[in-house]
């Protein structure tokens, strides 16, 4: 496969790299992670003057109207530098899903300001017992007069602690639907806490919030909008498990080359030179399947979730083995919360349970393939 990048991508790539090259080293990453919520906005409204909230959002919506790929090439900055910014929340799905809104409606305003980077928005979809916001959803929205009644509740909201908007799936006359709220509206109730990894999510608590008619984002087509969103927010954060994987690799091997044991140094030990060969084989090949799902991305849908279940299983298998072996080629220190290596594999856990895990990808995989054509 051909990973040459075009001078365009290169050129974005290097500007994201740079700027959090400049702005955001590992102390600084770690503060972020003591302030509030575990976000900086300043290092947000930096990014979106790069455009990195618009890349995916069409020229007409105010954005860049980039590609998947160029978009995994910043995701992938953000892994190696540990940048905690809602990404794949805001910038991808929620996008996303403003995108597919009719043109002119309030939601494909509110794309231009996501775009911008001036509002964030995360989606509520995981509901208490496993639903993932496709059918069937518990929580429900009733027609009434002006408008709609929403009721239920969703559980951790991927950067619903931080969000300024929120666009919460609910069942509506037996479809699912989807509505913008907002998070300070009368009726809902946010517990805000803090992830493994630093960040912070959201339960909410809906008790018959009362939302305007143009409070609808998507009524006929939402499932599918939902389907197609995951999916490339899926793809940004193996991309971001992929430069997390790659800072893994060269922070061990800049240990094994320092680090002196019997007076000698780590990297001399072959037993230890073989276990990073075997990290550097793994992380190669979870390149490569997400080079793949990007390719896939705009398959037809089943092809398409087929694909990327294949590479959400893949990455998230090497980026288990990399993160684990670095720590233990640390030592202790690779468990400190001085070392930049344990807080790595913090977040690669938590991208390994977000918008579904390895088994989760597995049965979906499975299920796509039942009708027994080749897998491409």
């Amino acid at each position: 496969m051909n990973f040459a990048l075009t001078e365009e991508q290169a050129l974005l790539r290097d500007s994201i790299g740079r700027y959090l090259a400049e702005t955001q080293d590992f102390e600084t990453a770690r503060r972020i992670m003591r302030m509030p919520n575990g976000f900086s906005r300043s290092l947000w409204q930096g990014l979106a003057e790069l455009g990195l909230p618009g890349l995916l959002v069409a020229e007409a919506d105010g954005g860049l109207g980039a590609s998947l790929t160029d978009a995994a090439l910043a995701a992938e900055e953000l892994g190696r530098h540990l940048a905690a910014i809602p990404f794949a929340t805001s910038a991808v799905l929620a996008a996303r899903l403003l995108a597919a809104a009719p043109p002119a409606s309030a939601a494909r305003g509110l794309l231009a300001r996501v775009a911008a980077g001036d509002r964030i928005v995360a989606v509520a979809l995981d509901e208490p017992g496993g639903s993932t916001g496709l059918p069937p959803v518990a929580t429900r929205a009733l027609p009434v007069s002006g408008g709609y009644r929403l009721s239920g509740r969703k559980i951790v909201v991927v950067d619903g602690a931080i969000a300024d908007d929120l666009i919460v799936s609910a069942d509506l006359d037996g479809t699912t639907a989807l509505f913008h709220v907002t998070p300070d509206g009368p009726g809902l109730a946010l517990n805000r806490y803090a992830t493994v990894d630093g960040r912070s999510a959201a339960d909410l608590a809906i008790d018959g919030v009362v939302l305007p008619e143009d409070a609808l984002v998507l009524g006929t087509g939402a499932a599918a909008a939902l389907d197609d969103g995951l999916d490339a927010a899926r793809l940004m954060l193996a991309a971001e498990a992929l430069g997390l994987m790659e800072r893994a690799l060269e922070l061990t091997i800049e240990h094994l080359k320092t680090r002196m044991q019997f007076g000698r140094r780590l990297s001399d030990f072959q037993v230890l030179t073989h276990r990073v060969s075997e990290m550097v084989v793994r992380r190669e090949s979870a390149r490569s399947i997400l080079y793949r799902g990007l390719a896939l991305a705009k398959a037809a849908p089943l092809d398409r979730g087929r694909a990327i279940s294949a590479t959400m299983v893949r990455v998230l298998q090497s980026a288990e083995f990399i993160g684990s072996q670095a720590i233990q080629l640390h030592g202790g220190m690779g468990m400190s919360d001085e070392g930049m290596v344990g807080h790595i594999y913090k977040r690669l856990r938590v991208i390994g349970k977000t918008h579904g895990d390895l088994i989760w990808h597995m049965d979906r995989f499975i299920a796509n393939t039942a009708d027994g054509r080749a897998v491409a």
